[in-house]
């Protein structure tokens, strides 16, 4: 159950950063309450998996939670960016994050698929 719920709430995190990355890249500035409930969400998605891995004894789930936090301190220099700075970090890590976020949805989907089959 909790596979359903974390990737539920990631991919209502990637369509809020889609939002984010989208306005970015054509202003180049970003929807701080987007930044913010994106932020929230996705953190959120990150708490689902560790309180899955505290009920599961499978130690595959750990492999998207390495790759989110990877996503998240790359989001959070971003995020940091934006509210020091007032402006987003570069474009490419801009980019690269929703490849490594991407990446972590993905893997949770062939978790998901695996524990349907078996």
């Amino acid at each position: 159950m909790f596979i359903y719920i974390a990737l539920i709430v990631f991919i209502a995190a990637a369509i809020l950063g889609s939002i984010l990355l989208k306005g970015f890249l054509k202003s180049g500035k970003t929807n701080k309450p987007v930044v913010f409930a994106h932020g929230i969400v996705a953190g959120l998605g990150i708490i689902i998996l560790i309180v899955w891995i505290s009920f599961e004894e499978d130690a595959a789930i750990l492999i998207p939670l390495g790759i989110f936090f990877v996503a998240a301190s790359i989001g959070s220099i971003l995020f940091i960016r934006d509210l020091m700075f007032e402006k987003p970090g570069p474009v490419w890590l801009a980019k690269f994050h929703p490849v490594i976020s991407t990446l972590g949805i993905l893997s949770l989907i062939y978790l998901l698929i695996l524990k349907i089959i078996y």
